[in-house]
């Protein structure tokens, strides 16, 4: 069993659910951090509509965040 390839889809999952809310503990660039990761994993699986869920949710917390918004990047932005 591919445990990796189960926790990423997972964490998809629960961040995708409509009434998911972070938990106190998990601060702007954690939140950050793991969008990030997932995006990542995904790209190199090329779950391509999974990373264009999680880059909305990416966007979505750097509008929540105006100082995050610049340290946001993907690598589809990136020329």
């Amino acid at each position: 069993m591919n445990y990796e390839k189960k926790v990423m889809e997972s964490t998809y999952e629960i961040l995708m659910k409509k009434d998911f809310t972070w938990s106190y503990e998990f601060k702007d660039e954690m939140k950050v951090q793991l969008v990030t990761l997932l995006i990542d994993y995904f790209t190199d699986i090329e779950e391509y509509e999974k990373c264009a869920h999680l880059s909305k949710l990416l966007t979505n917390l750097g509008e929540n965040n105006e100082n995050m918004g610049e340290a946001i990047t993907t690598g589809s932005n990136n020329h």
